[in-house]
């Protein structure tokens, strides 16, 4: 009896390998549930997926024509037959510019209101619930730089595992032409928002009167040919105007045909700003 009571139990050696098997498959997969967007992301980096979406080429684009001289006012009559569908690009087709397209000067609400237009009617979908990735403005004659001709805008929505849709929308005065597409994809960057309500300098314009002030109208009056002089104006994450943070800033750049000539960085909260070597 005192031998039966002291004979210890054995157990069974494939019993337990399951045991610790099934534990050990729980614990990778509570790893995998919690870290799934680190893992996505890793796998992301080793792929050589972008950080940043391009502005061309883009996917499924769709071109409209538009007048410039009526669209504001028949936006403003809520009409929607503002856009008329076209088949051919007019930069690559050599289409002339429109006669008239600037009689009067565009603000960048204006064409903000025209990018929300366009996105319902490409997208089924108005801007109110995407994020601003980029915007970007041309000033075509520095003779006269109160005329904006042109802007292009890139908006987002951001979903899980690093998937982001991204829209493209470019409008065109001197063509009379406006293009949507997109830049669906996966990306690697942790995109900041472009809140233009929190910055000090929130137009276009204004990042341009300060480099106008700050050495941009003296370069551009005293060029050879200032017939061949047109200023970019942008606004993106790209643009880290000081490296202890990293969100956005304007870009002023000053151009001779194709040779940058003058540039300028503006930092959008305090409007100081540092000279482009």
């Amino acid at each position: 009896m005192v031998g039966m009571m002291n004979k210890k139990k054995t157990s069974n050696p494939s019993q337990s390998i399951i045991w610790i098997s099934l534990i050990a498959f729980c614990f990778v997969c509570c790893c995998v549930a919690i870290t799934n967007n680190y893992f996505s992301y890793a796998y992301l980096l080793l792929t050589g997926a972008d950080k940043h979406p391009t502005a061309s080429p883009l996917n499924n684009m769709v071109v409209y024509k538009i007048n410039p001289e009526t669209i504001l006012t028949l936006l403003d009559q809520e009409k929607t037959d503002v856009f008329i569908t076209a088949s051919k690009n007019p930069i690559y087709n050599n289409i002339p510019p429109l006669e008239s397209y600037n009689s009067f000067i565009w603000e960048q609400d204006n064409y903000l209101k025209i990018a929300n237009a366009l996105h319902k009617l490409v997208w089924g979908d108005t801007l109110k619930d995407w994020h601003l990735y980029s915007a970007s403005f041309v000033v075509p004659n520095c003779r006269d730089i109160s005329r904006i001709n042109g802007a292009g805008f890139q908006f987002y929505k951001r979903h899980a595992n690093w998937y982001f849709d991204v829209h493209n929308i470019n409008i065109d005065l001197e063509y009379g032409y406006v293009y949507a597409g997109d830049n669906n994809g996966y990306y690697t960057d942790q995109w900041k928002d472009i809140n233009l309500d929190v910055a000090i300098v929130n137009l276009a314009t204004n990042a341009l009167i300060i480099a106008e002030q700050n050495g941009g109208r003296n370069i551009r009056t005293n060029l050879a040919n200032i017939e061949s002089c047109h200023i970019m104006i942008s606004i993106s994450p790209h643009v880290i105007f000081d490296t202890s943070w990293d969100g956005w800033g304007w870009e002023v750049k000053y151009w001779d045909g194709t040779s940058f000539v003058y540039g300028i960085i503006i930092d959008p909260y305090t409007g100081k700003f540092k000279i482009l070597e």
